[in-house]
């Protein structure tokens, strides 16, 4: 079915007026609704002005315990980072290579872990060290 302009521009015009009504309907909800939100905003601004009053930030969460992790802290980094806590040693990495890949997203091998694992305590490190800088 083929529309005049006239009756197109009708058409919008109705659908634009049900949309106001409904929109307008809407205030009473939006308005409970903001004043819902109300604490957790506050607790939101309190949270960024004693991290600002104490120079610090969190960089995100532990993917393992979900504790925080503060600029400073030791933790893995990248893209699954977990806290000094949650971390694998060198020797899980030894023990479980399959568990650990690549930059390019491939699976690591013992073959592949032993050199690292073993420059790390060439280095003075123990097996049970975290990996995390």
């Amino acid at each position: 079915m083929t529309l005049t302009t006239k009756e197109i521009k009708a058409r919008y015009l109705e659908l634009q007026r049900l949309s106001n009504e409904a929109y307008q309907a809407a205030e009473p909800e939006r308005k409970a609704l903001e004043e819902a939100e109300r604490p957790h905003r506050e607790l939101e601004e309190q949270i960024t002005e004693f991290l600002e009053e104490h120079d610090t930030e969190v960089i995100g969460n532990c993917e393992s315990c979900c504790e925080p992790i503060f600029d400073g802290d030791r933790c893995t980094g990248g893209e699954f980072n977990l806290c000094e806590e949650c971390a694998p040693s060198w020797q899980d990495m030894l023990d479980s290579p399959e568990n650990f890949e690549d930059p390019d997203g491939n699976r690591l091998t013992r073959e592949k872990v032993k050199p690292y694992f073993d420059a790390h305590i060439a280095a003075g490190g123990a097996a049970e060290d975290k990996m995390v800088s």
